[in-house]
């Protein structure tokens, strides 16, 4: 079996669309990907083309697990095709073992392809599968395939099971939500 790197495969299944577009000069292709259709449309410019994406379902895994499923409503890929723009986010987050803990969503972000790096922007929403009173709300959240920890930046909301609601500038939490360090301006209240 052949072994490739993370950075590869990544770039391998962003070449992989590209090809799959063919040399016209403006195409529709319907995929079935993970249950979800994606069409992709190229269009030319004057000297670059273009990719959009619409239900592209992008998925992380390692030795044969899923790390993380992003689902996204439209994506643009950068013109050098280093990432992508996204709108309209959900997905989910696995652990170790490959079981989902964690959905989140929000309305836009981007993918970076080097550190396979994704960034959720315009206010995220992150809630625990196991404990569906734990739940993080802010305005940026940013994570790399590499790690299982997140970090969540500009006005952090952390409510926890049991009542407890904590808020800060900064978050660095595990996907699972079982360790969590905040950080800039932090206030906490025990529901009693």
């Amino acid at each position: 079996m052949l072994a490739l790197s993370r950075p590869k495969l990544w770039i391998y299944g962003l070449l992989a669309l590209i090809v799959a577009g063919g040399a016209a000069s403006l195409w529709v292709a319907r995929v079935q990907v993970k249950q979800a259709n994606q069409s992709i449309q190229k269009t030319t410019a004057a000297s670059q083309s273009e990719i959009i994406g619409e239900n592209v379902t992008f998925t992380i895994t390692e030795a044969d697990r899923k790390k993380w499923d992003l689902l996204v409503q439209r994506a643009r890929y950068f013109k050098d095709r280093s990432g992508a723009k996204l709108q309209g986010v959900s997905g989910t987050f696995y652990d170790a073992q490959g079981k989902p803990v964690a959905r989140f969503q929000s309305p836009a972000g981007e993918t970076l392809n080097a550190g396979k790096r994704v960034r959720l922007t315009g206010g995220v929403q992150v809630k625990s599968i196991d404990q569906a009173d734990n739940t993080l709300i802010s305005d940026t959240l940013t994570w790399p395939a590499s790690d299982g920890a997140v970090e969540a930046q500009g006005r952090v909301r952390v409510t926890m099971a049991g009542g407890t609601t904590s808020t800060a500038q900064r978050c660095h939490f595990s996907l699972d939500f079982s360790r969590m360090t905040l950080q800039g301006d932090v206030r906490s209240a025990v529901e009693i």
